[in-house]
Formats: C-alpha cells, structure tokens, sequence
C-alpha cells in the first residue's frame, strides 16, 4: 500500500475529531486517505514482549493499508503489565508510528473489564475489592457440607464464602414455577415458613483478575487510584504525543455484574440521594438503587 499521507500533526486538532471533514470534499484524500480515516484494529500484545518484533509488525499494519493501532494487553502477556519492558516498547511503538505518519490508540486495561489495572489498584487498595449480595436458605454454619467456597470462581456465578456480612432475613414464598409469589423482611425475632437470608460478600478471587477480583466500579476513590495507575501513567510516558499520535485511550466494559453487587457504595449513594440506604424490600428503594447508579454515571 505504501507510505500513509501525513496528518499535518503540526496543528493543535486531535486527529479523531476528523477536522479535514468541515473542508471540500477533497478526491486526493477519499483515494489516499490519511491515518484517521483507515482502520485501526487491536493490537493484541500476547506474548513475552520483544521490541524489535513489535516494530516490524507495525510495518506490516503499515504496509496492509492500516492507519494505526490500539495496543491491548491480551491472555498471554508474559511482561510485567505497565512494567518497564511494557512501556519500554510502548514508548518505541508510539515513535515507530509517528515516523510512518501512523496513529498508536491506547487501551488501558491487562485484558478487560477496565478498572482493576491487572490487580494493580486491589494489591495497593485491598478495600477496594468488588462485593455482591448471597440470598441464602441456610445461615452461616448451617451450609450443607460441600457448599461453602465451591463453584465456579468467575465474576457471574454464584459463591458462598461465608466471608462476609449478615444484612436481613426474609420469608420468600415461590409458585410452583419457582417464581416469586410474596416476601416479607422478618424481624430479629420473627420466624418464618421459608426463611431466607441476605449477606453482602467480597467477590471470590479469579484467575481471570491475576487470582485477585474485580473492583466496585461505583467507588470513586477506587477508580481514580484506577485512572491514577493507567492513565496518567501513560500520560507520564507518552503524554506529549496526545491528541496528536496517540488520539485516544480506549477503555472497555467497566463491569456490572449478573451478582447483585456493589453493596457497600450503593447504599452510600442512595443515602445521600434519596435519604436511606438500600431497602431490598421495597420497590420504591430499589427504584433509588437504580437511580443512584445512573446518576452517578
């Protein structure tokens, strides 16, 4: 395909806000077109990272027709995430493709979802961690043999660690199609005919998330240590070529999860906005839950 036509990266508008389409349509440019206008696909850096592999292999992007790249750590990665080497060849990367007038988009994650920095922000900030809601027939202690801590230890399955905090108990009648019929929150004192109880747990560590969990993307203070160890970092790194080779940093999925999660940030934002904390027996609070989450937002 040969060389990619320059951007003019002189003038001070991010290529990705695509200025050159408030000009004539230009029949040079539709059959040459620059960087921002070609694909950019993701650059899956997989492997023990070897400089002089990664720079030949922005040629052959190059030389298919591609404008650019998104660098994105991928299962495989056998370098440090954001270690020296990572951005040793970051940096090398991002000069390669300003020399080929090409553009290097940033992704800021070790796989997906955003938010954990490859376990980076739990290492430092254990409080941090991701919890969810267990509803249970059987009380802590009282778990069939064999139950406690089993199952499959991903971010959307259920698992019982009796690791963390009794909230209330209910009397739940289902249909015969295992639907819900009625409920009633049960007093400290109340028995009930089919009780179930209501804990908030820590997520389960993963392999997935480097054996540690995924964080409550709801706290704040969570994801600005989270922003403070990707973003800026990168910033500090290749700040000075953004918004002109480095046009954006791509971020992916920030994770609800199929748990009821997020307990502990949930109710603090319910409080201050709507003067309770999280009431599960009641729809009007579980309208201000959701109303909280998209606020927040």
């Amino acid at each position: 395909m040969g060389d990619i036509p320059g951007s003019n990266q002189a003038n001070c508008l991010n290529p990705l806000t695509y200025p050159k389409s408030a000009e004539p349509f230009d029949d040079h440019l539709f059959r040459q077109p620059t960087a921002e206008y070609r694909g950019s696909p993701f650059w899956s850096w997989n492997n023990k990272l070897d400089q002089e592999k990664l720079l030949r292999q922005l040629d052959v992007f190059q030389r298919m027709g591609m404008g650019g790249v998104h660098i994105h750590s991928r299962i495989g990665l056998d370098s440090e995430y954001l270690g020296p080497k990572f951005m040793e060849c970051l940096r090398a990367s991002v000069e390669k493709a300003k020399e080929k007038n090409m553009l290097t988009c940033l992704y800021d994650e070790d796989r997906w979802p955003s938010g954990y920095a490859g376990g980076i922000v739990l290492k430092d900030h254990p409080e941090h961690r991701g919890l969810h809601y267990l509803l249970t027939p059987w009380k802590y202690g009282e778990a069939p043999e064999g139950t406690v801590g089993t199952g499959r230890k991903t971010s959307t399955s259920p698992v019982r660690s009796e690791c963390g905090d009794y909230i209330a108990s209910y009397d739940i009648t289902l249909t015969e199609h295992g639907h819900l019929a009625s409920y009633k929150r049960l007093r400290p004192t109340e028995t009930g005919k089919n009780v179930w109880h209501l804990y908030v747990e820590p997520n389960p560590p993963s392999e997935f998330y480097n054996n540690d969990t995924y964080v409550d993307v709801l706290n704040k203070e969570a994801i600005q240590y989270f922003i403070k160890t990707t973003h800026e970092a990168f910033q500090r790194e290749v700040g000075g070529d953004f918004g002109r080779t480095v046009p954006s940093i791509f971020t992916d999925e920030p994770q609800f999860q199929a748990k009821l999660g997020l307990k502990r940030t949930l109710d603090k934002l319910t409080y201050l906005g709507h003067g309770h904390g999280i009431s599960p027996h009641s729809s009007k609070g579980r309208l201000d839950m959701i109303l909280s989450i998209v606020f927040q937002s």
